[in-house]
């Protein structure tokens, strides 16, 4: 055999031994092609992953998701879409979606109530368990360009490294815990504000109503204990904080737990002007009915779970003042399309809306469905999305950056049941209740 032979053989053999040595394409890799190849197609569909709790309510986080996908679909992908309309004029407004349907991948993801049996330890594993299963099915398939959902921080903050792995767009609607953002990640961005900055907003309606001397009550959790320490750090040269005691949030222990605390509070209830108080759901009408019950009659100030709490049975809690994002004028609009039982259940209704309008608007800005180039419109997004709750724009870490994204809201008689409680929302420093309002006249 020639040299010249010899010497190709060779080459051709160390090429063959380069290219089997050489790694195969990372799944962030392969989800890029994907996209790429899908939108070369440009008659693919475009699938969307939600995960979130299946919810009672006939309209709720996913209902208003997939109403928002409907709209786009019925003006973009559907035969008869802006049939009045002009070619340029569709392809103006659809951009890289028209004639592309865009689909939802929904995977329910309760949020685990403890029971009898169940520890917070191991209710906490179980839910993580549950947000690793998720996670890592819409990882594993390639045609997830970004997911919206997993509602608290314990379940976003790990799902959200799944998907910074997998270069999968994660918008999380609803976690506030400032860990979600820390890495600075590509992929991942908060589209309500940080415990920091909720905690900062209450810091400053506290001071401003002169409620100086302050007592600090916080579930042990995640969330409980983030907040509670960001509120301590936001308190200092603005309030004086008298007591601070923390509770089991879930555990069978809770009852107790809180019945111990709420007596020595009492003791020095004459030094306080306020009652701080961080958790979710049922435990918020518990604490305040104790507390009442022990004759402690100082007025209650909450976190967002306390808004998100459902309290309209709860007169033991009217007065009660929390944070949101609404907008009461924006929900006057809202309201007219969605029916909603409760205006605090229009929070999570409307995040579901945007979120999806918000990642429609940056596919067509970006000219792309490839989830990096997604990212990089939505981070570096110029002029800001205006949305349902207000204009979404984001830092270089993938926090939310709005001014005045926080209102307050305080819990009154419902103007239609008055037997009923409801959360009034309101853009003043010092909200009061229509008959509060009446007597100062």
């Amino acid at each position: 055999m020639r040299k010249s032979t010899i010497w190709r053989w060779l080459c051709i053999a160390g090429m063959l031994l380069l290219s089997a040595c050489s790694p195969d394409k990372t799944p962030l890799e392969l989800r890029q092609d994907q996209a790429q190849a899908r939108d070369a197609n440009k008659s693919s569909p475009v699938v969307i992953g939600i995960a979130w709790e299946k919810e009672k309510e006939p309209i709720n986080f996913v209902t208003s998701a997939q109403f928002a996908i409907d709209e786009w679909n019925k003006q973009c992908a559907l035969e008869n879409s802006n049939a009045d309309k002009s070619e340029s004029q569709k392809l103006k407004e659809c951009g890289i979606l028209w004639k592309r349907k865009i689909e939802i991948e929904f995977e329910n993801e309760p949020w685990l109530d403890t029971n009898e049996n169940m520890s917070e330890v191991e209710r906490l594993q179980k839910e993580k368990d549950k947000t690793y299963e998720i996670a890592r099915k819409f990882a594993k398939n390639l045609n997830v360009i970004a997911v919206i959902g997993h509602a608290n921080s314990s379940q976003a903050i790990p799902a959200s490294i799944t998907y910074e792995q997998h270069g999968i767009v994660f918008l999380a609607p609803t976690a506030t815990n400032l860990a979600l953002t820390n890495h600075n990640f590509k992929y991942v961005f908060r589209l309500m504000p940080n415990n920091e900055e909720l905690s900062a907003k209450m810091t400053d309606y506290l001071k401003d109503n002169n409620y100086k001397r302050i007592a600090l009550l916080y579930e042990r959790s995640i969330y409980g204990e983030e907040f509670a320490e960001n509120f301590v750090k936001n308190s200092t040269n603005k309030l004086d904080i008298v007591f601070q005691q923390s509770f089991f949030p879930t555990d069978k222990r809770t009852d107790e737990d809180i019945t111990e605390i709420l007596a020595d509070l009492r003791k020095k209830s004459f030094l306080l002007d306020a009652i701080f108080l961080i958790t979710n759901d049922e435990k918020v009408c518990q604490v305040i009915k104790q507390a009442r019950n022990l004759d402690i009659k100082k007025p209650f100030v909450g976190g967002d779970g306390v808004f998100w709490s459902d309290l309209k049975e709860c007169q033991e809690a009217k007065g009660t003042v929390a944070p949101t994002i609404l907008n009461k004028s924006k929900l006057e609009n809202f309201k007219k399309d969605l029916k909603v039982i409760d205006d605090n259940k229009y929070e999570p209704v409307l995040l579901g809306y945007d979120a999806i309008n918000l990642l429609i608007h940056a596919i067509i800005q970006a000219e792309s469905t490839v989830p990096i180039e997604i990212a990089g419109q939505l981070r570096y997004m110029v002029p800001p999305w205006e949305g349902t709750l207000g204009r979404y724009a984001f830092k270089e870490d993938g926090n939310l950056k709005r001014e005045n994204a926080v209102n307050l809201a305080i819990l009154c008689p419902d103007p239609k049941n008055p037997q009923k409680l409801a959360f009034k929302i309101s853009s003043d420093s010092s909200p009061k209740c229509e008959k509060e309002l009446a007597n100062n006249k």
